[in-house]
């Protein structure tokens, strides 16, 4: 693990962890990524914003009635997404595997 920088104590999480499972109230990581993102659409007149690895789209949902928003991830957490946030766009797509644009 030397060669990529990272720290001897790191633990790696084999098991993929669905978004499904965070509740109201639980600590939401890295909320000014969304700030910032928000800062830079305003800034370059952006209409769309896209999210690849959105979960549950809970820190997205402020920002659907300023933007296109488009949210990409696993089958699970995708249902919540589509149910809660049905004027979104949604695209189902294992994270693990190969992506391709079209």
């Amino acid at each position: 693990m030397s060669e990529f920088n990272i720290k001897s104590e790191y633990k790696s999480r084999c098991t993929v962890l669905y978004d499904t499972h965070v509740v109201e109230g639980e600590t939401v990581w890295q909320p000014h990524v969304y700030d910032l993102a928000v800062l830079y659409a305003n800034r370059y007149n952006c209409t769309d914003i896209i999210d690849v690895g959105c979960g549950s789209a809970r820190k997205l949902s402020p920002y659907f009635k300023d933007f296109k928003v488009t949210g990409i991830d696993y089958k699970e957490n995708l249902k919540f997404c589509s149910e809660s946030y049905p004027d979104a766009s949604w695209i189902e797509h294992d994270l693990e595997s190969e992506f391709t644009l079209k």
